[in-house]
């Protein structure tokens, strides 16, 4: 029982001493490698210290891992495959000044081929932000109601997709900006490891190691440089995205007015009433509040409830007087009018019929004439259609 009690406590104080031994000093691996991750970022979380530069880690990794990278590109990690992380004295012994520098070039490089890719699509966004703000210019205010609808649910859908698009290129810019400062410390640090001198086909002279110091920072430079025009150009559109929603919203007021009007005319009238514009920065249409035009305000968004205008409109009323007496039902506007010319000695039609009969023509002579408008105006609206179609399908 003593031996048993022995060999147990031996095997704890065993079991102890291996938990003990610091991370830095202890064999580990990493994987599966996802997607759209970089050695930089594994690097960075799996360096044993502080001490070591992310670099200096990357050049480690790879070291240990030939088999991990596409034609032994550094940036080119397989997908799904596993690391060997190196612990503090592989780091050290495998990865010196040069290899930590070739590391650090290497992320650079990455960087500004990503920048170059973005720079090729905001272009592409410059030219659909310039067709959006000729397509404003293009649709007059007389436009008739279905028309001006379409169009503006084509510029609605366009600026949302810019303002999408544009919200990502700058959270890209502002992770590449936090990217850059992690390789200004890290060339930091990477400046300060001595340069080798046992192996010939690696050691550099002082003067030499100083050149290549001083040609890291000149690549850093000109990596900020990019980033900040890429930055510049970013906010240059989202101000061109917010002067066109300012357009679209002017837009929107004169439709509003427009079918106002049209509703205060024409009260059976089913032309559905303008949707509002879409923000920049939101993803729906959100309800748009315009205090400058107090017709529109005061103008609902659904039609309200029309009185009727002729007595056949009305249903026969069943309720009685205050004398007792039931009220006769309507007379419907036929009747009205047959019992007015059999009547007048002339033959002709009393003022009351001759106004109802003006009104009813001039209501359909507008009417006649917003038909006309928009048969003129369909065959270049559906040209704007078709292109507005074609930049978001590009």
């Amino acid at each position: 029982m003593k031996y048993k009690i022995l060999a147990v406590a031996t095997g704890l104080l065993l079991a102890a001493s291996l938990t003990s031994l610091p991370p830095a000093y202890a064999a580990a691996s990493y994987g599966p490698v996802k997607n759209n991750e970089t050695l930089w970022d594994i690097a960075s979380r799996r360096r044993p210290s502080y001490d070591i530069s992310v670099p200096q880690m990357m050049a480690a990794i790879r070291a240990q891992n030939p088999q991990a990278f596409i034609d032994g590109d550094i940036n080119l990690l397989k997908r799904g495959t596993y690391l060997k992380i190196p612990v503090m004295p592989e780091v050290k012994q495998s990865a010196g000044k040069q290899a930590s520098l070739a590391s650090l070039r290497a992320e650079i490089r990455r960087l500004r081929g990503q920048l170059k890719t973005e720079q090729q699509h905001s272009a592409t966004l410059a030219k659909q932000l310039k067709a959006l703000q000729a397509t404003q210019a293009a649709t007059p205010s007389t436009t008739p109601l279905p028309e001006q609808a379409q169009v503006a649910q084509l510029q609605n859908d366009l600026m949302i997709k810019l303002q999408t698009e544009l919200t990502e290129l700058k959270q890209q810019v502002q992770v590449k900006d936090a990217r850059i400062k992690e390789l200004e410390a890290a060339s930091v640090q990477v400046a300060t490891l001595p340069n080798a001198t046992n192996d010939p086909t690696t050691s550099v002279t002082p003067a030499q190691a100083q050149q290549d110091d001083a040609a890291m920072q000149a690549e850093l430079t000109e990596l900020k440089q990019l980033l900040e025009q890429r930055d510049t150009h970013i906010q240059n559109l989202q101000a061109s995205l917010r002067e066109a929603s300012i357009s679209i919203k002017r837009q929107y007021a004169e439709s509003q007015e427009l079918y106002g009007r049209l509703k205060e005319l024409e009260p059976g009238n089913t032309v559905t009433a303008p949707q509002p514009p879409a923000e920049p920065g939101s993803t729906t249409p959100p309800n748009l509040t315009l205090a400058a035009n107090p017709e529109a305000d005061q103008t609902p968004t659904a039609p309200p409830e029309q009185a009727p205008v002729f007595t056949d409109q009305l249903t026969p009323p069943t309720a009685t007087t205050e004398t007792g007496k039931a009220e006769k039902p309507g007379t419907s506007l036929q009747n009205i009018l047959e019992q007015q010319v059999s009547g007048s000695e002339d033959g002709k039609l009393p003022a009351p019929a001759r106004v109802s009969l003006v009104v009813a023509l001039i209501s359909l002579m507008f009417i006649l004439a917003l038909l006309w408008r928009s048969l003129s105006q369909r065959r270049a609206l559906n040209r704007e259609e078709e292109r507005l179609r074609a930049e978001l399908e590009g």
